[in-house]
């Protein structure tokens, strides 16, 4: 059996579904309308057994041929038990005691033949940065500060983007939604004290580039985002008229330094966002799980089937 870590709205991950089906796969999704309703972990001297029911569902792990991670997480009990608990010091025991049993069945999972894993999702944008400048790729200059006068010392003042550190939010908010999207920054109006914040100098681009990363071999796509008034700083912010996408080849070059830092994080998959202006391509950062649904169609790449195939032979 393929078990698949995702959410159910993901398409990315329906559309693999559907290619397992295709070639009549196994498998099972857990996803955030899934909870463990009971479990076990067993160790002994001769071996190490897990048995988890997903909704009266039962996963052996010892029938589990190959994990996919996406997202998601593993909900070992219902939250409201420790909520209920009054005792700080009880409570915090509770939490430590949740974490250390996630922490084991992760590195359990990792001894299954997997496509990422759970360790994925907690990659620092900010480290990405440091060891793909390491590895000789340009990158936009960046300060995280709480401090209006360090930004302003630190880069130039006259254009400043801003961009979440971590995951880019989606709030909603009295009716309305706000996407972390990437946002120019008028440093005049911020005050002198605030929270602490990723900024980088914006680059002009002539137009942006989405890599998709898959066990050796790239897929890209140039965005000619530039001339929309929505998508110029951010080509996710998909407002108004469609941008222009065509496939791309990165430079074999830059295709050996992702190397590098893919080889770094021993990742499998994983997306690449770059800008190209004046015959250089500015790295901006890796998204293990990034969307590649509009690369997959735009340039007739078949991703989804190249992921179940890769899921079913087992390559990860």
């Amino acid at each position: 059996m393929i078990l698949i870590f995702s959410d159910s709205s993901d398409i990315t991950t329906k559309k693999v579904c559907r290619w397992l089906n295709y070639f009549e796969k196994d498998y099972f999704l857990i996803d955030e309308k899934k909870n463990i309703k009971e479990f076990y972990i067993t160790i002994n001297n001769s071996s190490v057994d897990m048995k988890f029911n997903f909704n009266n569902f039962d996963i052996d792990l010892n029938s589990v041929e190959f994990i996919w991670y996406r997202r998601g997480d593993l909900q070992l009990f219902e939250l409201e038990m420790i909520s209920d608990v009054n005792n700080l010091n009880l409570k915090q025991f509770y939490l430590s005691e949740i974490r250390t049993l996630h922490r084991f069945i992760h590195t359990y999972f990792r001894k299954i033949p997997h496509l990422n894993n759970f360790n994925d999702n907690n990659i620092s944008k900010l480290e990405v940065l440091m060891i793909a400048s390491s590895v000789g790729l340009t990158i936009p200059n960046t300060i995280v500060t709480d401090s209006n006068n360090l930004l302003k010392v630190k880069i130039n003042a006259d254009d400043v983007i801003t961009k979440a550190i971590s995951q880019a939010p989606y709030i909603e908010y009295e009716g309305e939604v706000f996407k972390g999207y990437t946002n120019a920054v008028n440093t005049k109006l911020l005050p002198d004290i605030f929270f602490p914040t990723k900024f980088q100098n914006e680059i002009k681009k002539e137009f942006e580039i989405r890599t998709f990363y898959l066990n050796e071999k790239f897929y890209s796509m140039a965005i000619f985002s530039q001339s929309n008034d929505y998508t110029k700083l951010d080509y996710r912010n998909r407002e108004g008229r469609e941008n222009r996408e065509i496939p791309f080849n990165l430079p074999e070059n830059i295709e050996c330094k992702l190397k590098k830092v893919i080889q770094f994080y021993e990742i499998a998959s994983a997306s690449f966002d770059f800008i190209y202006n004046d015959n250089e391509f500015v790295f901006l950062e890796m998204n293990v799980v990034g969307q590649i649904d509009n690369l997959s169609i735009n340039c007739n790449y078949s991703l989804e089937e190249e992921l179940a195939l890769n899921i079913i032979n087992g390559k990860g």
